[in-house]
């Protein structure tokens, strides 16, 4: 799951890249940032599917049956469940509480500094870039990555109605008070309107022209990146659906895990694969449920949380219930699932 998330995240960041939206050093610390963003989402179903899969095996390998005929049942399962609960509990809280925001806030802070920063910055040696403003185009043919000098430049744009078009063997970015340039030498400036046979050509040695700096405003932290001492104790419905989802995501982890232990006792060896589908049905259907009603709190349509709870409630009692019958040999939903 790790790894499906890294490629389609790499891929994104890759194809940013390529646009010029960003540059290539960043993307290490932008995937950083979000893998640790969605743990406290990811780890519950990393936590789930892996008690699934473990169990699976040992079902198809006759494990199960050797240690249920040594007396180790189903309910010997639960005191080592319990030290794997305790765990998960405290690291997807961690995460879930305060390093998963504490990320969100440092892609915000990252993300709006690319966009604020100047052009010549999102310029990708090989591509052609254009302006934050849409005003001109940028090609560089390769960047020194030590002394950041340019080589063999091209940019294009307008002056007062004419057509600009600049080439340059060689540049760099200078300030001047407070101001960007980028400064070429050994080029020529070529001046004209289209459709006119007039074009003047200006032979230089160097040459600065203003670099536009992007601005799309003040740092925005998403709800996500806020910290939990912020939403504790609001009534402002957008905090307090915030604050429930990331107690929800703690919540769910003992709930998933009975699940997930009373999955893989009920089906013959032969029959693997209907209990790790039904288990996953039962995960997508509780974390949907959880994930409506935290937006009906956002959006005003369930005014207090208290839903949300009993859901947990129903659920950790389903789960309890459905423990009991597979530690009992018990029908679960009696002739339908003998028959099953």
């Amino acid at each position: 799951m790790l790894v499906i998330f890294l490629v389609i995240r790499t891929l994104g960041f890759l194809r940013m890249a390529a646009e010029g939206v960003m540059p290539l050093g960043r993307i290490v610390s932008l995937l950083g940032l979000k893998v640790l963003s969605y743990l406290d989402v990811m780890l519950p179903l990393m936590l789930y599917v892996a008690i699934l899969l473990v169990l699976g095996r040992w079902r198809k390998d006759n494990e199960l049956i050797v240690l249920a005929a040594s007396g180790l049942g189903l309910p010997a399962f639960l005191r080592p469940a319990v030290t794997l609960m305790l765990i998960s509990v405290l690291l997807i809280g961690g995460f879930s509480f305060y390093l998963s925001p504490l990320s969100v806030q440092a892609g915000a802070r990252v993300e709006t500094e690319l966009r604020n920063r100047s052009d010549l910055e999102s310029v990708v040696p090989g591509l052609f870039i254009e302006s934050a403003s849409a005003s001109a185009v940028y090609f560089v043919e390769s960047r020194d990555a030590d002394s950041n000098r340019l080589k063999n430049i091209f940019a294009y744009g307008s002056d007062l109605g004419n057509e600009v078009v600049i080439v340059a063997a060689n540049g760099y970015q200078e300030t001047r008070s407070g101001t960007d340039y980028l400064v070429m030498t050994d080029g020529v400036r070529y001046d004209g309107t289209p459709g006119s046979p007039t074009y003047r050509v200006t032979r230089f040695e160097k040459y600065g022209i203003r670099i536009q700096q992007a601005f799309s405003g003040p740092l925005q932290v998403p709800l996500r990146g806020w910290k939990t001492q912020r939403l504790i104790n609001s009534t402002n419905p957008l905090l307090v659906s915030e604050l429930c989802w990331r107690i929800s995501k703690v919540v769910m982890v003992p709930v998933l895990i009975l699940f997930a232990l009373a999955s893989n006792s009920g089906y013959s060896r032969r029959q693997r694969l209907p209990g790790f589908v039904i288990a996953l049905g039962i995960y997508f259907v509780y974390y949907n449920a959880v994930a409506l009603l935290v937006g009906m709190i956002r959006n005003g349509t369930v005014t207090d949380s208290t839903m949300l709870w009993l859901l947990h409630l129903l659920m950790l009692m389903a789960a309890g219930y459905f423990f009991w019958c597979r530690s009992n040999n018990r029908p679960l939903l009696g002739r339908l699932n003998a028959a099953a």
